[in-house]
């Protein structure tokens, strides 16, 4: 990943062109919290992002747009919420857990007076702006659009993207089922676990069905019954998953062992 780096800057011009880096880097993840206006100046490297594979959050808001103004047009992303939020509306990005960029000003706007802009590249900084973006300011927000969840079989490297998805298909009553790679093996459960997901707790795509704030977690029942997963670096949940392969239909389905 590198070493820490932390920069600021005091031009549109600059600002605009490291957010566009960020996002053009991006391999996993882009959660951005925005004006509306300002996608158009970033609309085409966040079209790559979703054509690389990687998950767009978007959480917009604007002093002139209504929900219903937003319902209708279209946006580079996996999931769009808007707010109508009051006072300044701060733009926050981060990528890929490690790297984001926060600031006041309208960088959208050419005209208007730009004063500082912070971008890291800090695993504790991108961990804590993803957690305060999802917890502070997500739900405020009404769901204006989320994409069908991706083809099965899929493996997901990204824990989070596999809880987005795999709360979509429960909520549509799909049958599910998920092969999930252990984070360092599990005394208990080993290196895998293989079965039904019988449940998704997570708050970022509706319906929300978080037990709390920041609680994204899925629930396999296995032979030794019903585990609970997190992310790589899961601390409430039973064990923590570096992968997971998403099955639909009869557990004995064929497509399970392709």
């Amino acid at each position: 990943m590198g070493g820490q780096t932390y920069e600021n800057f005091y031009a549109r011009g600059a600002a605009l062109s490291k957010l566009r880096e960020q996002i053009r880097d991006s391999e996993e993840i882009v959660a951005l919290a925005a004006p509306v206006e300002l996608i158009r100046e970033i609309e085409d490297v966040l079209w790559d992002a979703l054509d690389r594979g990687v998950l767009v959050l978007l959480l917009l808001a604007s002093d002139e747009l209504t929900y219903e103004d937003v319902t209708t047009r279209e946006f580079p992303a996996t999931i769009v919420r808007y707010w109508e939020p009051r006072g300044i509306v701060v733009t926050s990005g981060m990528i890929d857990y490690h790297s984001g960029l926060i600031t006041v000003s309208p960088l959208y706007d050419p005209d208007a007076e730009v004063g500082r802009t912070f971008a890291y590249h800090d695993e504790f900084f991108g961990n804590m702006q993803l957690t305060s973006l999802v917890v502070n300011f997500w739900r405020r927000g009404d769901e204006v659009y989320a994409a069908d969840p991706r083809p099965l079989p899929h493996t997901y490297d990204s824990f989070f993207y596999a809880v987005i998805d795999a709360a979509k298909r429960l909520r549509d009553r799909h049958d599910l089922y998920a092969t999930v790679s252990i984070t360092d093996g599990s005394d208990r459960y080993g290196d895998s676990i293989d079965g039904p997901v019988i449940n998704v707790r997570q708050n970022i795509v509706y319906p929300m069905t978080n037990s709390f704030p920041a609680e994204n977690s899925m629930f396999v029942e296995c032979e030794r019954g019903v585990v609970s997963i997190g992310g790589p670096s899961a601390t409430v949940e039973d064990v923590g998953a570096s992968a997971v392969k998403l099955y639909e239909g009869d557990g004995g389905n064929s497509s399970r062992r392709e």
